[in-house]
Parts: structure tokens; sequence; C-alpha cells
């Protein structure tokens, strides 16, 4: 699943955590309904509440970003990169569009 964006930090003894945009989420709902994935979002929440993950929500700055990102076409993809590309973040996905976009540094 696309999605987790990692700050890349100077080395430290505490690791930086991973932020799930909040379209990812949105994700996780959909998909468990459909019976495609076996975490639901309410299992969500205890990761949520680790030191290693932060939720970001959809804000209207992230929308604007995405209105600048002409090479994902795919309107959920296009949100999570809008995303990494707001808070000037990697993305880590093996997603191919998005691994091409000229719009979003990919973690490898």
């Amino acid at each position: 699943m696309t999605g987790l964006i990692r700050p890349l930090y100077p080395p430290t003894r505490h690791k930086a955590p991973y932020i799930i945009p909040a379209i990812v989420l949105m994700e996780v709902l959909y998909l468990f309904e459909k019976n495609r994935i076996d975490i639901s979002l309410f299992q969500t929440e205890d990761l949520l509440r680790s030191q290693n993950y932060q939720f970001e929500p959809l804000s209207l700055e992230i929308l604007k970003t995405a209105s600048e990102i002409t090479d994902i076409p795919e309107l959920h993809d296009r949100l999570i990169a809008a995303t990494a590309r707001y808070l000037d973040l990697p993305l880590i996905t093996n997603d191919p569009v998005i691994r091409a976009s000229e719009f979003v540094g990919i973690l490898e």
C-alpha cells in the first residue's frame, strides 16, 4: 500500500516517525469494507498512538499542493503524493506511477 512518508533527519538515537496521510486511512477503511485487507480503521488507532507513527490531516494546503501535481492521475495517489510534497518529505511506495512522478521524492 502506498502512503507512508518517512522524514529524513540526521542520524540520532531516536528515529523519526512515519507520517500517515489521512487519505491512507480512508483507503484502509474502504479496503477493509471490501474484505481486501484484514486490518480495520479502528485497529490503525493503536499504531497512531505509538511514537513510530503520526497522522497528517488532509488540509486545504495539501489540496492546493495536489493541484500542482500533473503526472499522477489517480486522485487518492495524488493526495498521498501531495502530502509528502507539502511536508517536503520522501514517500515510501512501490506504485510505478508515483515513483515516476517528478513532483515527489521517493525513499529508496
